[in-house]
């Protein structure tokens, strides 16, 4: 006969693998967001390009989509912050090639983070919701991607200049109510970070309207010790 502990201890671990299936789903719900829509206008893009006779534009345009596409393919949970960054990169680059000098966008990332391990999309979809909520609705404007370690922390922000979002105060209910495509996103993450972190990270949103939107995560530093392996993907333009 099982002893309560064992019991107990079998209850738990069921638990977590439920746990566990249910960040799995999160992340795929974030791609399925973000696919659709971004693959459309990346393909439009490309045919636009190709028809204008830029023909090594739309070649890096290609290169750049098929290393996010080999980044989603690899579905890991945790990865380097280094990659993260470098994803981020590559969808960038492909936005501002689509939108031109009306996007602008700076990285200000401390060299002694980048083998942090973070969750697996933590950064873009921010940057995404940054572009379609705060800088499309003002017809333009810069991100800045900010990470420092700060008391064994990663403090990692992306901050826009964009239009703002007009709310009673600067919490997730509000932005949820305001924009569902923006509060699904930001809650999918925090709900990860959860995950993995328990009660021990933060997710910060600070707005003002006509100025612009600030969203700060505050993680553990955990360095992947190995930090040998570079995956094809990666390398600087």
């Amino acid at each position: 006969m099982q002893t309560r502990g064992t019991e107990i201890e079998r209850l738990q671990e069921k638990i977590e693998n439920l746990e566990f299936l249910l960040a799995q789903t999160e992340i795929k719900s974030l791609e399925n967001q973000i696919k659709p829509h971004f693959l459309f206008n990346t393909l439009n893009l490309v045919a636009r390009l190709i028809y204008l006779g830029k023909s090594q534009e739309s070649l890096e345009v290609v290169y750049a989509l098929s290393k996010l596409l080999r980044y989603a393919m690899e579905k890991k949970e945790l990865v380097r912050l280094r990659d993260e960054v470098q994803y981020t990169k590559n969808y960038l680059f492909i936005q501002q090639s689509r939108y031109g000098e009306q996007l602008k966008y700076k990285l200000d990332i401390s060299q002694n983070i980048l083998s942090c391990l973070v969750p697996t999309l933590a950064l873009q979809p921010l940057v995404d919701n940054a572009i379609k909520h705060g800088l499309e609705p003002k017809g333009g404007g810069a991100i800045t991607i900010y990470g420092r370690l700060e008391d064994n922390n990663v403090v990692l922000k992306v901050i826009d200049d964009g239009i703002g979002i007009e709310v009673e105060n600067n919490s997730l209910k509000h932005y949820a109510e305001k924009s569902a495509s923006m509060g699904t996103g930001i809650k999918n993450i925090k709900k990860r970070l959860h995950f993995y972190y328990g009660d021990n990270f933060e997710l910060n949103i600070i707005s003002q309207f006509k100025v612009g939107t600030e969203v700060t995560i505050i993680l553990p530093f955990k360095s992947d010790g190995e930090d040998k392996f570079i995956p094809s993907f990666w390398f600087n333009k």
